[in-house]
Order: structure tokens, then sequence, then C-alpha cells
């Protein structure tokens, strides 16, 4: 629910359950809004996003999580 990459951003380095999920203490610093956004441009293409959405859902048939009775 976060409208742009600066606030989540902003969010990672306010939040506690951002930062403990992504492994930070409190003592570190987050990443900068600009670093975020460049690797998320250059690093994150299309074809990386799926190949992520892939394994998730790999990840969540293996564990029987995935019903084919309810399709979105």
């Amino acid at each position: 629910g976060l409208p742009s990459l600066r606030r989540t951003a902003e969010e990672v380095g306010l939040n506690m359950a951002y930062r403990w999920f992504l492994g930070y203490t409190l003592q570190e610093e987050t990443p900068h809004f600009s670093t975020v956004s460049y690797n998320f441009r250059h690093r994150f293409t299309e074809e990386t996003v799926d190949q992520v959405f892939r394994w998730i859902l790999e990840e969540v048939a293996e564990a029987g999580y995935l019903s084919p009775k309810a399709v979105f």
C-alpha cells in the first residue's frame, strides 16, 4: 500500500518490522532512496520479477497451499 519507492525506503528506515524482515539492526543505516530506485530500475527487470513470482508459486505449491479451486 505504499505509493512510491521513496516512501517505501523511508518506511524501511522507520518501521521495525521491515527492518527485521530485511535483516537490518536498529543501529544500521538503511539504503538511501536513490540506491533503492537505481537498483529497482536496473536490476529488477520484468524477467527477474517473473522468475521471482514463478519461484514463489512453486514454493507455495510444494507446501500444499496452492489450490486450483480458486482462481483470480
